[in-house]
């Protein structure tokens, strides 16, 4: 009985520092706490809150790291909870789904399922949403400067005049989201599916999109000047009067594509493919810049 009883008190105490451990680091494995019962909910409650008191931080970076007091978890069908500790003060009352101007600065949300959750102004600066399921999400105004969406799904997000610089987005699923006036300057979107999206007046200098697809989106106006497009796939896809002086397109597929009126002084178009459906601007020559007819 003894023998047991001190297994117990063991068991428990690996659970505490556990918790303690993944509440003060951010960097330890968030596996140890991802799957925890009903039961248990109100001691992780509990102990999140009191390890959150001993947390002390006095460096600022760019964003704020606040202190971690409150966690979430959805449940699956055999009603097995997945947690993820939000690194921000205590979360307002129906978050989620209405999550709108929360500050969850440096959180991980790695995998989270945040489908048609409303994050409308809220601050996911340098957030980690690796693999997240963003599907139908709105994320209007938010700031998700330098944050993690390495194969996020955000299909038909809202994402207008969302602050966006240097995020990552390789290899995230984008189509038909509405990323309009975004700010996307310096972001990755490597390999990146970003078809029939609207990126109106959307800020891409400097971007890498090599690989992407953009296919028959509205990049209208866009700031797409330094952006690295080569490989991208820009079928069908409406460029009108946007910017893309010094662009790197070699490689990139530009049948059908409208390109009336874009800016394209030291753009790179080598190897890039045409047809007789693009749309040129008045007097470009594609040949003499390197581009390659195809049907």
């Amino acid at each position: 009985m003894e023998h047991k009883h001190d297994s117990a008190e063991e068991n428990a105490e690996q659970q505490r520092a556990k918790i303690l451990r993944a509440v003060i680091d951010p960097r330890f494995s968030w596996q140890y706490i991802s799957r925890i019962s009903s039961g248990e909910r109100r001691t992780f409650t509990v102990l999140a809150f009191l390890a959150s008191l001993v947390v002390v931080t006095s460096v600022v970076f760019a964003c704020r790291l606040p202190s971690p007091l409150d966690f979430a978890c959805t449940h699956d069908n055999r009603d097995k909870a997945t947690c993820f500790i939000f690194f921000q003060q205590a979360l307002p009352p129906g978050c989620p789904p209405d999550c709108s101007g929360v500050d969850l600065s440096q959180a991980n949300l790695s995998g989270a399922d945040l489908n048609r959750v409303n994050l409308s102004g809220a601050i996911l600066c340098e957030a980690e949403l690796r693999d997240a399921q963003l599907i139908r999400a709105e994320l209007n105004s938010a700031d998700l400067r330098r944050a993690d969406l390495r194969r996020a799904v955000l299909i038909e997000a809202s994402l207008l005049e969302v602050d966006m610089r240097r995020i990552d987005l390789s290899r995230a699923d984008l189509r038909r989201a509405d990323l309009e006036g975004a700010d996307l300057s310096a972001a990755s979107l490597f390999k990146a599916d970003v078809s029939v999206a609207s990126l109106r007046r959307a800020n891409l200098a400097g971007a890498d999109l090599a690989g992407a697809s953009l296919r028959e989106s509205n990049l209208r106006e866009a700031n797409l000047s330094g952006a690295d497009l080569s490989a991208a796939s820009l079928y069908e896809t409406i460029l009108i009067k946007a910017d893309l002086r010094g662009a790197i397109l070699e490689g990139a597929d530009l049948r059908r594509a409208d390109l009336r009126e874009v800016q394209l002084s030291g753009a790179s178009l080598q190897g890039a493919w045409y047809n007789d459906a693009t749309r040129w601007p008045v007097d470009f020559d594609p040949v003499e810049h390197g581009a390659v007819y195809q049907y």
